[in-house]
């Protein structure tokens, strides 16, 4: 009767394992999943075979059936043990030579049962019966079948304890599940040691095959039932995985329980670490702080920020539950957004609003620079030509050569001194004019633009440099003058300020030269000087925001990459470093008209 039961229960178990087969293949790039496949194949090749074994007509058959069924014996415990490894996020121990070597002991202990009838230490003898019809073994086990039991449930016991070590031991959130898994492991156990050992008198078939069927059966149930059917609503599942921001949740005793798909993707989680200590998941790191102040705080929520692979992350955690003294705490959902392009805009916004501040005040010092040479010019004319009346005056009163000799080296002197500041002036004026807020291309001479550069930034460099200047006649370019200007001042003081540095350990003075000229259809300006050399790591950086050579902190780093883009975005030119030592930059402007919008 055992026998035509095994008959009828065979193939309702087959297809139970098929259809937890087809259930496992959503899962299938999860290393426990494909550890588990491979668990319930092997089972269902050993169902299958042993009903063959049973259905056999000729004492051959029976004996090559029942040795094929050793290939689901030998190897079912390596993917067991695998299966727990890897459930239980031991990933570190599932090491490719071990396995390989465990497959080789498994591969010679087959060779021994496959070649037994030549040396009988599988099967020392073996009796064919007829029991309700059907060919039956009645072996006699040899010591080699001993080594393979011991074998097998020696696997079988290493991955029973590491899944109740990991999660029933230390009271993790899958307590059930370990269970059912583990009582899995156990099946095939017992149902092989009554056969072994005849415990049940009137059971006269093995079922230890249905006994590794239901064991993958519970595997499956403990490990992956729970996801392959879920019960909660679709539409909540959909929102959850294709939600733009991570979800994870953190049961109440400190171990993953979920998480969904953006959150896997951002923090580089697994399935392994399912019921794992947040504090042993390395990942998690970048928001273990939110996570535990969320755990301890009065309100039982927290933000952080956090930067994830150059992401910029808002995390907020809050508690589940445990908000009236009789309610415990369910765990901690935490919440992860992506503001990286919200941090770049603001950024964006951020610079714009400097520039324009930075507009806004060369605008105030254009219309003061203004209204000082206006006042300067007014009373300078007066001073001009009353200058001249004296100078007639002096000329046709001194009559002694010597005395008016030093007078009218006295009056050139004066005379050098107005026009100096007259110079000034002038070029107050026209830096004035040409500094307004809304400033349009207009033509601009690159040469006189050096030369009003050159005199408001006389008092920086007269004391410690002499100035050469080549300025060739160059076309007038259409250019917004009062930006060029402000690029021409800055590289001049920075060269002045180099110099300063280099006479200061010297005591020398040092040279700066100006040269213009027309190459093609760009007008060149080439400012050096013979101070302070820059190193070669500087040589890469000068143009870069907020990089500075100075020591003493005045610099802001800011000059040389604002003259770049003025340069280069609002004039589609180029400005360059042409040599480190001694330090010479480069402007090329072109001929062509200038297009780009005022910011």
């Amino acid at each position: 009767m055992e026998y035509k039961t095994y008959l009828t229960v065979a193939p309702i178990v087959s297809l139970l394992l098929v259809a937890a087969i087809a259930a496992l293949r959503k899962y299938r790039a999860e290393p426990p999943a494909r550890s588990l496949s491979r668990f319930l194949l092997l089972s269902l090749w050993l169902v299958a075979v042993n009903g063959l074994e049973l259905l056999a007509p000729t004492e051959s058959l029976t004996v090559l059936f029942a040795k094929l069924e050793y290939l689901s014996f030998l190897l079912l415990p390596i993917s067991f043990v695998w299966f727990c490894l890897r459930y239980a996020g031991y990933d570190a121990y599932v090491v490719p030579r071990v396995r390989a070597a465990l497959i080789a002991i498994a591969a010679v202990l087959f060779a021994v049962v496959a070649t037994n009838e030549f040396h009988g230490l599988y099967w020392s003898s073996i009796d064919f019966l007829i029991v309700d019809g059907f060919l039956t073994m009645r072996p006699t086990y040899g010591p080699v079948f001993w080594a393979i039991a011991a074998y097998s449930w020696l696997l079988f016991i290493v991955g029973v304890f590491v899944i109740l070590r990991s999660y029933v031991f230390e009271r993790g959130p899958y307590r059930t599940r370990s269970f059912a898994i583990a009582a899995g492991a156990l099946l095939p156990g017992v149902f092989n040691v009554i056969n072994v050992f005849r415990l049940v008198p009137w059971l006269r078939k093995d079922y230890t095959p249905i006994g590794y069927a239901l064991g993958g059966l519970c595997f499956f149930v403990g490990a992956y039932l729970a996801r392959a059917a879920r019960v909660i609503p679709l539409a909540r599942g959909v929102v959850l995985r294709e939600l733009e921001e991570g979800v994870v949740f953190i049961d109440s005793t400190g171990r993953l329980a979920d998480y969904n798909e953006f959150a896997e993707k951002l923090l580089g989680l697994s399935c392994s670490m399912l019921g794992r200590p947040v504090t042993a998941i390395r990942e998690l790191d970048p928001v273990s702080t939110v996570l535990a102040s969320a755990s301890v705080s009065a309100d039982g929520a927290a933000v952080a920020q956090a930067t994830i692979d150059d992401r910029f992350i808002v995390a907020r955690a809050k508690r589940i539950g445990g908000r009236h003294r009789k309610q415990a705490a369910r765990g901690v959902v935490l919440t992860m957004s992506d503001v990286s392009e919200r941090v770049r805009m603001q950024d964006e916004l951020d610079s714009v609003r400097a520039d324009m501040l930075k507009r806004e005040h060369f605008a105030v010092i254009g219309r003061l620079s203004t209204d000082i040479a206006h006042e300067i010019t007014n009373p300078l004319g007066y001073v001009s030509a009353e200058f001249e009346s004296i100078k007639s005056t002096v000329a046709g009163a001194i009559h002694d050569e010597h005395v008016r000799a030093d007078v009218f080296g006295m009056i050139a002197a004066a005379e050098e001194g107005l026009a100096r500041i007259e110079g000034v002036a002038r070029s107050l004026l026209e830096y004035g004019k040409r500094d307004s807020g809304d400033e349009s291309p207009a033509p601009y001479d690159l040469a006189r633009g050096v030369q009003s550069a050159l005199e408001l930034s006389r008092s920086d460099y007269s004391r410690v440099a002499v100035v050469d200047v080549d300025l060739e006649e160059t076309p007038r370019i259409r250019a917004r003058g009062s930006e060029i200007d402000r690029v021409l001042l800055n590289i001049l003081r920075n060269a002045a300020e180099a110099i300063r540095e280099r006479a200061s350990a010297t005591g020398e003075r040092g040279r700066i030269w100006v040269k213009t000229r027309l190459e093609g259809a760009v007008v060149v300006c080439e400012i050096g000087n013979d101070g302070t050399p820059l190193a070669e790591s500087d040589g890469l950086r000068v143009f870069k925001e907020f990089f500075s050579s100075k020591s003493d902190g005045k610099g802001k780093g800011l000059g040389l990459s604002i003259s770049k883009d003025i340069v280069e975005k609002r004039h589609g030119g180029r400005l360059y470093l042409v040599s480190r030592d001694p330090v010479v930059f480069r402007m090329e402007l072109p001929l062509a008209d200038v297009s780009a919008p005022s910011p």
